[in-house]
């Protein structure tokens, strides 16, 4: 009696293999040998990806390209082609142009073989674009035609730490101006600090003013940090202000003011915050009787001027444009040189966190993290009494110096570099100059490709790029922990490593990845169902770069593919359940005209003298060459389709049951028939593996001039399976037709 062991569930994907003897898993139930242009559902089923629609040609088809994401809300959404010195856009599912065949287009410095290392990160209408050897910018969009890039400029920091040679000192020629001379006393300069930040300390001693009134006037003023005290003498009647001003006195404002009536002195003191020194000063505003007589004094501080370097003369002297006033002329070896510079290299990486922007140190602070005071993405301010909204400067020190190539933003920040993963954290999960914290996680060390957010779970690549991770919370460890993710597909890994990655949430939470042969992976990813099923995707060409935006009520994957006749941009198409074969699109690269009953296609010059699939309304016609960018039906159809065809294929493992002989596997057995339990499919050829098929599921029309319907339900079809080891199932889609396959029971003939 034949055995009808069943398989209901490809949630496994397709396995290494190394599983295929494995018959003792409870996930090998689940397995596929074969899952090629078939996606896995997170309920067990297969579907065949949809196809990939031509949006356009890359500028430099000769060159590398990138496609990235600007996600400002669900509906306004862009994909960013990034080529050898130049963006260009797309937003609802077509090329932002300024006029016909004009694509907008910005200018940017990076060539061909920066693209691979451009770290993105966003807020509202503006992406910082960040590079280790390339002074971070920011592109910014004012409308869907008008984007204008920029460097992004800070002007009070970050810094190196603080010089420690005592010999090593900084003179500046004047307190402030614009062409400053800075002088170091031995060799230190490079042309490399041109553009780069230096700030040097000196010691302000406490400045004190005796002011005597017997009508309205302004005192004389001082300069001040932050705590000035006052002490009023004599007996008078009237009003004094105690002013303030941050512009060098060209404007002042009040801080207190005191009255008298021949009954009052003060003797008290302020404190202000400013991002600098500042000049104080006694008003008297009314004076009506008697003398009044205010000291005015002010603490001492450090004064920290902060300059920027224009030009280059020598190895011990700059030319530098003051930011903020130096505090004296007089030699000091209290001085620091910015974290940025062409010297000292940039920012790798950046993130928002607590409404900070956190950057990455440069290559010469590789274990570094910067980040700006709260609310103020430009500004590394350090107050001398230090401010929880300050500028926060952390270093992670561990045994080995690698970069930081990750940065990922939940509760706390976790930090990947190519040997360690690192939480770090404030206390009362608030980030401060003085409550924050690092520890390490783990030391496997991540390949520098931006990490991906599943719910509460970090997704990410392993150093060599061939290990795919998670990273999650354990309460049990009270830390971050995490599995391989494929190590029961790691056929698919080995010897290649995986360049780009995006996460398509919507529809089938699936992580897209591409392979650096060009090969696309997909994995169903859904932890909570334990589901981890991979499977390849390959089209006439190869792929090059991958990302997901927002569509209308789903996600959409953008690409950038390598095909015959240059890059492309193109679009993986909805891949929806339905009844109407025309809803859905099996082809790459493909174009359509819809609504319009005629026997022509058009605008395939892409596809110039390549042999195309073609499908009008649900009929498949024979493969065709294109000539003269279109195509010609032998009747007219309403929605026309046509591109590159390509086969999803489908293969289980060796049936793994038992009967009164014992284990089925390692015998010789043979499947006779099987039942395909299919949604919404048509067509397809099946037999035991794909060397021996055969056209199976051939539709009946109800007439010659419609196509025939989809079908969903059992289907029995003959195998015509030998004797063989093991027993298997092949399944073979090769048609422009949909496919949906959520069950197999082969009949097994021992």
């Amino acid at each position: 009696m034949p055995i009808k062991p069943g398989q209901v569930s490809f949630a496994g994907g397709e396995a290494s293999p190394f599983l295929y003897p494995r018959i003792d898993l409870a996930k090998y139930q689940t397995f596929l040998r074969t899952c090629k242009n078939f996606f896995v559902h997170a309920h067990g089923g297969v579907s065949n990806r949809s196809g990939f629609r031509y949006v356009a040609t890359t500028k430099t088809s000769t060159k590398k390209t990138r496609i990235v994401p600007y996600i400002f809300s669900d509906s306004q959404a862009y994909a960013l082609e990034f080529g050898d010195k130049y963006v260009r856009f797309y937003t609802d599912g077509a090329q932002v142009v300024t006029a016909p065949s004009t694509p907008l287009e910005v200018v940017t410095t990076y060539d061909e073989d920066d693209l691979a290392d451009l770290k993105f990160n966003s807020s509202a209408d503006t992406i910082y674009i960040t590079h280790k050897d390339y002074e971070t910018k920011t592109l910014t969009r004012y409308g869907a035609t008008t984007w204008t890039l920029a460097a992004y400029t800070a002007d009070n920091g970050p810094f190196m730490p603080e010089n420690i040679d005592d010999s090593l000192t900084m003179t500046a020629s004047a307190l402030n101006g614009s062409t400053v001379s800075l002088t170091s006393s031995t060799g230190y300069f490079t042309a490399g600090n041109i553009g780069g930040l230096f700030t040097l300390k000196h010691y302000m001693e406490g400045n004190s003013q005796a002011e005597t009134f017997t009508t309205t006037a302004d005192g004389t003023s001082i300069s001040c940090y932050s705590t000035w005290r006052i002490i009023s003498h004599g007996t008078w009647s009237g009003k004094f202000q105690v002013q303030k001003s941050i512009n060098g006195g060209g404007t002042w404002t009040m801080m207190r003011e005191f009255s008298s009536a021949d009954d009052y002195n003060a003797n008290t003191f302020g404190t202000e915050e400013e991002d600098a020194p500042f000049l104080v000063r006694i008003k008297a505003t009314s004076i009506t009787s008697g003398t009044c007589s205010v000291d005015i004094s002010t603490d001492p501080f450090y004064q920290d001027g902060i300059c920027r370097c224009t030009s280059f003369s020598s190895s011990t002297s700059i030319t530098v444009a003051t930011l903020v006033d130096f505090g004296l002329t007089t030699a000091t070896n209290a001085w620091s040189e910015g974290s940025w510079s062409d010297r000292r290299g940039y920012s790798s990486d950046s993130v928002f966190l607590q409404d900070r922007l956190v950057n990455t140190g440069s290559p010469d602070e590789p274990m570094t993290l910067h980040m700006t005071e709260t609310s103020d993405y430009t500004s590394y301010i350090r107050h001398q009494n230090l401010l929880d909204t300050d500028g926060i400067s952390i270093i992670l020190r561990s045994r080995q110096l690698n970069a930081i190539n990750g940065l990922v933003a939940l509760q706390s920040l976790l930090v990947f570099t190519s040997s360690s993963e690192w939480l770090v954290a404030g206390k009362d999960d608030l980030f401060t100059p003085t409550t924050t914290y690092r520890k390490p996680q783990g030391y496997r060390g991540s390949d520098g490709l931006d990490p991906i957010i599943v719910g509460d779970t970090v997704i990410y690549l392993q150093s060599n790029g061939q290990v795919l991770r998670s990273f999650a919370y354990s309460f049990e460890k009270d830390g971050y922990t995490g599995v391989d993710l494929r190590i029961m597909s790691s056929h698919l890994f080995v010897g290649h490593e995986i360049v780009d990655m995006a996460y398509q949430q919507d529809n089938d939470s699936i992580i897209w990845m591409v392979r650096d042969d060009g090969v696309l992976l997909s994995m169903t990813i859904m932890l909570e169902q334990e589901v981890i099923a991979f499977a390849k995707h390959e089209t006439d060409g190869l792929v090059e770069s991958c990302c997901v935006i927002p569509a209308d009520g789903y996600d959409e994957l953008w690409l950038t593919v390598v095909r015959t006749l240059g890059t492309f941009v193109e679009r993986m198409q909805e891949r929806v359940q339905s009844t109407d074969v025309m809803d859905n699109v099996f082809l790459d690269s493909f174009v359509g005209n819809s609504d319009t009953m005629s026997t022509s296609v058009t605008l395939l010059d892409h596809l110039e003298g390549q042999n195309v699939r073609i499908i009008g309304d649900g009929v498949v016609y024979p493969a065709q060459k294109v000539v003269s960018g279109a195509v010609t039906l032998p009747e007219k159809r309403l929605d026309k389709y046509v591109g590159l065809a390509y086969n999803a294929d489908f293969g289980t493992l060796d049936i793994a049951k038992s009967d009164d002989k014992g284990m089925v596997k390692g015998r010789k057995v043979k499947v006779s028939n099987a039942t395909f339990e299919v949604l919404n499919s048509r067509g397809g050829w099946v037999g035991p593996d794909e060397d021996n098929i055969y056209e199976a599921f051939i539709p009946t029309r109800d007439s010659l001039d419609e196509a025939p319907a989809l079908f969903s339900g059992p289907r029995r079809v003959a195998i015509g399976a030998s004797y063989s080891d093991g027993g298997s199932v092949f399944y073979r889609q090769s048609d422009p037709l949909p496919i949906t396959i959520t069950c197999v029971v082969p009949e097994l003939t021992p």
